[in-house]
C-alpha cells in the first residue's frame, strides 16, 4: 500500500552558452576537451517533481546485525514497536546433567551486550519473554504480517516485567529468568545435549517483546553475537556451596527483528487518503516508510541527445528545523538511493556500485552537515537514461540497513522553503 503525499515540486536545470575558459572551470569535464569543442550550454527549465511518502516493504530479513527491542513515542512518526526472535545453542556440547547428581537449578540469567539505542532511555519498558512452540524459518518471500501467536502461546509468558534501560553502562543488560527454566534444562535428557539439531528440537527459542509506552520510551540496540551476550545457568548438587555454571549462546542463525507502527496520532496521520498532499517526504527504518521522488519529463535532455552528462546532482534537504537538531531523535548519518525500472521494482545505481577488497558492494550517501542535505551524484544513471531515450525517472529513499536502524528523518521541510533539486551540467558538441 502507498500513500500519495504528493507535492509538486521545481527542477531547475541550468546550462550556459559559453566559451569563455574563463567560464567553464567548474564544469566538470570541460578542462580535459580542445577549446574548439567546448560548448557549454547554459538555460533554465522548470519541470515539476513528484515527492511521495510510500509505506516501506514489509520483508523481514534473516540475522540481522542487531537485535532491536521496545517501543516508543515519536513526536512526529508515531508509535513504533520492535520486538526480536532468536534461538540459544548450549555452548561447547559439555553439559553434564546427569540424573543421579539430583541437580538443582540455583538461579539462570540472561546477558545481553548492548550497542545502541534511538529516544528516551528514562522510560521504563515492559520487557516480556516467551518460548516458541515452533521453530520460525522464514524465507524471503514472507512478510512482517506473518501471525506470530502460530510461534508461541500468548498466555504461557516466561517473564513478564518492568526494565529501567541503561545503553550507556559499560556492563551488558543483565535480567533473572525464572529457576523453572533452568530446572527444565537440567532435567532434559542427555540425549538433548549430544548436538545442536537435538537441543533445538527440545527448545525452538525466545520471543522478546514488550508494550507500546504512551509517551516517550526508546528502542534498544542488543549485539546478540557478542561474546558478552549468553544466558548463565547456575546450578548445583544437595551438598555444593558454591554453583556450577553452563552457558547457552545465541545461535548465530534464524534471528529476526519484527515491527510495528502506528501512525494514527502522528504528523502524518493521512498516510493513504488520496485526496491529502504534503510537501515533505518522510523516511523511517524498521519497515516503516520510505520516500519516491519521480522526475516525470526528461525530454529537454532526451531531444538533445547525443549529450555528456558531466555531472548529475539530486539534492534532498533537511532545512534548519528541529528534527535535525534533536539529540533524542537523531538523524540518520546517511540514506539510500535505488532506481525504480518500468515494472516497478527497485534497482541498483551504477554511481552506487563501488568495488573494494572484498568485492562490489553498494555504498549510501552521507548528510552534509554544511548544506544541511543528502546530495546523491547519479550522473551515470541518468547518462544512461537518456542515452535510453527514457524521458522520465523514479527513486526510491529509505534508510540503509533498515531492519536494524532506528534513526529516522523528514526531508524538504516545508517549514523552511525546502525544495528538491536536481542540477544537471553537460556538454554538446
Amino acid at each position: 500500500m502507498r500513500s500519495l503525499l504528493k507535492k509538486s515540486l521545481f527542477l531547475i536545470t541550468i546550462f550556459a552558452f559559453s566559451y569563455s575558459c574563463n567560464d567553464d572551470a567548474s564544469i566538470i569535464g570541460l578542462e580535459v576537451q580542445p577549446n574548439s569543442d567546448k560548448i557549454t550550454v547554459s538555460y533554465d527549465s522548470i519541470a515539476s517533481i513528484s515527492a511521495n511518502t510510500l509505506y516501506d516493504d514489509s520483508m523481514i530479513y534473516k540475522n540481522p546485525t542487531y537485535s532491536l527491542f521496545g517501543s516508543y513515542v515519536d513526536p512526529i512518526f508515531g508509535n513504533t514497536k520492535a520486538s526480536t526472535i532468536f534461538r540459544i545453542n548450549p555452548r561447547g556440547l559439555t553439559a553434564n546433567f546427569k540424573k543421579p547428581l539430583n541437580l538443582k537449578a540455583d538461579s539462570l540469567v540472561l546477558y545481553f551486550s548492548y550497542h545502541s539505542y534511538y529516544g528516551d532511555t528514562t522510560t521504563p519498558q515492559n520487557f516480556k519473554f516467551f518460548e516458541l512452540t515452533d521453530s520460525v524459518a522464514i524465507d524471503s518471500s514472507y512478510y512482517s504480517e506473518i501471525n506470530l501467536e502460530d510461534y508461541y502461546k500468548k498466555d504461557a509468558v516466561i517473564l513478564d516485567t518492568i526494565i529501567y534501560p541503561r545503553p550507556n553502562d559499560t556492563l551488558p543488560f543483565s535480567i533473572n529468568l525464572p529457576k523453572e527454566l533452568g530446572q527444565r534444562f537440567i532435567d532434559a535428557d542427555t540425549t538433548v545435549y549430544l548436538n545442536v539439531a537435538n537441543f533445538l528440537d527440545f527448545f525452538k527459542g525466545f520471543y522478546l517483546t514488550t508494550n507500546q509506552v504512551d509517551a516517550g520510551g526508546s528502542i534498544l540496540s542488543f549485539n546478540l553475537s557478542s561474546s558478552s551476550t549468553f544466558i548463565k545457568l547456575y546450578y548445583s548438587e544437595p551438598n555444593d556451596t558454591v554453583s556450577k555454571t553452563f552457558d547457552f549462546i545465541v545461535s548465530f542463525d534464524n534471528r529476526y527483528n519484527l515491527f510495528t507502527h502506528d501512525y494514527s496520532n502522528s504528523a502524518i496521520n493521512n498516510i493513504g487518503n488520496t485526496t491529502y498532499t504534503d510537501s515533505v517526504i518522510y523516511i523511517q527504518p524498521m519497515n516503516g516508510l520510505k520516500g519516491e521522488i519521480t522526475i516525470p519529463d526528461l525530454s529537454a535532455l532526451v531531444n538533445q541527445y547525443p549529450i555528456l552528462i558531466n555531472k548529475a546532482e539530486l539534492i534532498l534537504e533537511t532545512g534548519d528545523s528541529l528534527i535535525t537538531k534533536s539529540n533524542i531523535y537523531s538523524i540518520p548519518s546517511n540514506i539510500g538511493i535505488k532506481g525504480v525500472d518500468d515494472e516497478g521494482e527497485s534497482i541498483l545505481l551504477p554511481d552506487y556500485i563501488k568495488n573494494s577488497s572484498k568485492g562490489l558492494y553498494y555504498s549510501t550517501q552521507n548528510y552534509n552537515y554544511n548544506t544541511k542535505s543528502y546530495n546523491f551524484i547519479i550522473t551515470q544513471y541518468l547518462q544512461n537514461l537518456v542515452s535510453e531515450g527514457k524521458t522520465n525517472c523514479s527513486f526510491n529513499i529509505s534508510i540503509p540497513n533498515s531492519n536494524c536502524s532506528t534513526n529516522r528523518v523528514v526531508l524538504k521541510n516545508s517549514s523552511q522553503k525546502k525544495e528538491i533539486k536536481l542540477l544537471i551540467t553537460y556538454t554538446k558538441s
